[in-house]
């Protein structure tokens, strides 16, 4: 039987629905979601840009037509850190031979000069979004891809229209319409009337397989796949782990590709024109890759995450970034300055992890990384808090203020009251379920109350 597998061999889990041997053209799926590497706080931790390269490559050696799709969010903020990180995740895909990503909400919010600044004919995944539109009524980009490979393939991107005011906020003058009504207006170009008789125009060749990369919720993936029966696989999900099975509606196969870059994804499919005359729905094989410890870190790719840490020292972004008064008006002090009234508190500080916080920074070379930096200092995000470890030495580690706030009016006149401030609010801000999954306020306070 001729056929196509979207294969992603999965270490974690398979699930198999009537799959028979056939032909084979690997895809993988996957959602960088702004993570180019585990941060190392907890182990194990899954993901990072080294091990997906390991994957792909190990892959693409049994499979030299690998086709590579990433579905929305190559960065997770604005900024620019965000920028260069884009650039850094986007020089990446280029050299792992990515073929098209759909753009999310986080892309759409660096705005279109950055953007199409990485032209697919210089190597770069082609950027897709059929229902991404500039102030001038123009599609900021191509609606689709079309895939020349074992098995022709459409590749149709859209976003869902609930992150239009996120668009928006990029200042960027992008707006986002609804995805159904532009989804039927690229079918129409596409010549997509039916299964049978998909063509793309600007090629004038059938295609046997259409894919749908929705940057919208498994719900709305679903909608999508019931009302949009042309497409063979939707590709969808928001900050959704791979499903263990894929989902059905009618012959359409519904997954998710995962969040965080902490796996690879895989539908196995049979191709539509080995099926036409059977009134049986089209077979599936369904694997995921867990992108874990056990893949070794690809030179390449560590060498590439070297050098986006050297911009981000090279451009002074912890110098330079954005720091607002504090809520009480007082300044920070730093934790030596406490030491000298509170000497036994103060030893008690430096025996916890909280105090060698920075350290672990300086050994993973990421101390002037603004995103990593945040959960290791005290008052990151506040003028007169931690600056830079040259700038402000005594504000590295988590230390004193981090839970009693901003204490210089203290430690001039000790009879001033101290600042109120709840520990769970500084707490869980950085001891979230990614970095800290064993994390329990209760007994982690007591690791540290003194």
């Amino acid at each position: 039987m001729k056929g196509i597998r979207l294969l992603i061999r999965l270490t974690a889990f398979s699930a198999c629905m009537g799959w028979m041997p056939c032909r084979a053209q690997p895809i993988l799926l996957d959602v960088f979601g702004g993570y180019l590497e585990p941060c190392g706080c907890s182990q194990p931790q899954l993901g990072g840009l080294a091990r997906r390269a390991t994957a792909i490559r190990a892959l693409g050696k049994d499979s030299p037509s690998l086709m590579l799709l990433s579905n929305g969010d190559l960065v997770k903020g604005m900024g620019r850190q965000s920028e260069i990180k884009f650039r850094i995740v986007m020089e990446a895909m280029k050299a792992l031979g990515y073929a098209a990503h759909n753009a999310g909400a986080h892309d759409l919010m660096l705005g279109q000069d950055l953007l199409k600044s990485f032209p697919s004919d210089g190597g770069y995944p082609r950027l897709i979004s059929a229902n991404v539109y500039d102030g001038g009524g123009r599609r900021v980009f191509d609606p689709y891809v079309v895939i020349r490979g074992p098995t022709p393939m459409g590749v149709v991107g859209v976003i869902s229209d609930s992150f239009a005011q996120d668009v928006q906020r990029g200042g960027d003058g992008l707006f986002v319409e609804e995805p159904g009504q532009e989804i039927r207006k690229v079918l129409g170009e596409m010549g997509a009337k039916h299964r049978s008789t998909v063509r793309a125009t600007s090629q004038g060749q059938p295609l046997d397989y259409l894919v749908l990369m929705a940057y919208a919720s498994l719900d709305e993936g679903r909608q999508l796949a019931r009302h949009f029966p042309e497409f063979n696989l939707v590709v969808c999900g928001l900050n959704d782990e791979p499903l263990g099975y894929p989902v059905r509606v009618n012959d359409t196969v519904v997954v998710t590709a995962g969040t965080r870059g902490k796996h690879l994804v895989s539908v196995n499919v049979p191709t539509p024109a080995a099926t036409l005359s059977t009134t049986s729905s089209p077979s599936v094989r369904y694997s995921v890759i867990a992108l874990g410890p056990e893949l070794a870190d690809d030179i390449h790719m560590k060498a590439l995450l070297g050098l986006y840490q050297e911009m981000l020292k090279s451009e002074r972004l912890l110098e330079t970034r954005y720091q607002r008064l504090t809520p009480s008006g007082k300044t920070y002090a730093g934790s030596s300055g406490c030491s000298r009234c509170h000497e036994k508190q103060h030893r008690h500080w430096q025996a916890t992890r909280h105090a060698r916080a920075f350290d672990t920074l300086r050994k993973a070379n990421h101390e002037y990384d603004p995103e990593c930096v945040r959960c290791h200092v005290t008052g990151f995000d506040f003028r007169t808090g931690f600056l830079t470890a040259e700038k402000s030495p005594d504000l590295t580690g988590v230390g004193c203020e981090a839970c009693h706030g901003p204490l210089s009016g203290h430690a001039k006149e000790p009879k001033e009251r101290r600042s109120a401030q709840k520990p769970e609010a500084t707490c869980i801000g950085c001891h979230e379920a990614e970095r800290s999954p064993r994390f329990r306020l209760d007994a982690y306070l007591h690791k540290v109350s003194h």
